[in-house]
């Protein structure tokens, strides 16, 4: 019966450290406004061509998983969003085949805008390939949003925006 009490006793301090650890794990304040963008929207690129979008949490709402789809193909391409230590980071699966990984610019944010700049990128043979650049996500109210893409190719920078309205 001695052991009884010590088990329980481990059982409370192991429960005790994983509901601890939960806790610190929850997503930081800037993940917590992608929140807001769940669901799907629709909108046009600069040339008027339809596009969709869609946001939903994943791994246990420690993610924020963006769909891009553009021409009818509804994956184009994905971008995740999620933590990195204090700050946030967005990886974009691209179609061009390389993954851009931006660092949320706190200075450059707010509430209602989120800018992230190039930290590095997988599969990016040099940094004058064709690759994104960056992304700036304004959320101009509940049911409207812009995202402007940055894109290095050919040597230079060239800039698309995306608009976009709620659907559900």
């Amino acid at each position: 019966m001695k052991g009884v009490p010590f088990v329980l006793l481990v059982a409370l301090a192991v429960s005790t450290g994983f509901a601890q650890m939960h806790h610190e794990m929850q997503p930081a304040s800037g993940l917590l406004q992608f929140k807001g963008l769940i669901g799907s929207w629709k909108g046009t690129d600069p040339q008027g061509k339809p596009l969709t979008l869609s946001y939903k949490m994943v791994s246990e709402d420690k993610a924020v998983m963006e769909t891009l789809g553009i021409g009818g193909k509804e994956e184009s391409m994905i971008t995740m969003y999620h933590l990195d230590n204090d700050g946030v980071m967005a990886t974009h699966y691209c179609s061009m085949g390389n993954q851009p990984r931006m660092r949320l610019d706190r200075k450059k944010s707010d509430d209602h805008t989120f800018s992230f700049v190039f930290k590095d990128a997988t599969n990016l043979k040099s940094r004058k390939d064709p690759h994104i650049n960056g992304l700036t996500i304004t959320i101009k109210d509940k049911d409207h949003i812009l995202q402007e893409w940055s894109m290095i190719g050919k040597g230079k920078e060239t800039r698309e925006i995306f608009t976009f309205e709620r659907v559900e």
